[in-house]
């Protein structure tokens, strides 16, 4: 039986002994991350442990990026803006990442409100510059029917 993670796999590629691939976001990699990218944001504790958990969260960044069994939804994207805002303080050092990350959500159509009201929160200065209609490409990806979306 197939169960929510296998939903969108064909019987041959759900898992067996033969096939087990040890790797940690094989199945339902999308959810995996973005609770990994959650928990590096509610990190508390000294400068060491929320250094720590941005190398996780820079590490999960480049996840994305080299793979293609990852789809970062905007829930993905929205977690990032705010484990960033949680661990980086210095303005100068936290612009890069978010924008890194809010150049690659709406590249992969995936902005919606809830990453809007992230970057304002993470970044303002970026957010003004938005123009006022968002480019409906930078959100063709968005589910449909779900509240906050388009």
């Amino acid at each position: 039986m197939k169960g929510l993670c296998f939903e969108n796999r064909e019987s041959d590629q759900l898992p067996n002994a033969k096939s087990f691939s040890p790797h940690p976001f094989q199945f339902c990699p999308d959810l995996k991350i973005t609770s990994v990218i959650k928990a590096c944001g509610y990190t508390r504790g000294s400068k060491e442990d929320k250094q720590k958990a941005l190398m996780i969260l820079l590490e999960c960044m480049a996840e994305m990026k080299s793979t293609k069994y990852l789809s970062p939804t905007s829930i993905t994207y929205r977690s990032l803006l705010n484990a960033a805002r949680a661990l980086v303080a210095d303005d100068a050092r936290r612009h890069p990442i978010s924008q890194t990350i809010f150049e690659t959500c709406c590249r992969n159509g995936q902005l919606d409100t809830t990453v809007l009201e992230a970057l304002q929160k993470v970044q303002p200065e970026l957010y003004v510059k938005l123009p006022t209609d968002i480019p409906s490409k930078w959100k063709r990806n968005i589910s449909q029917g779900r509240p906050g979306y388009r």
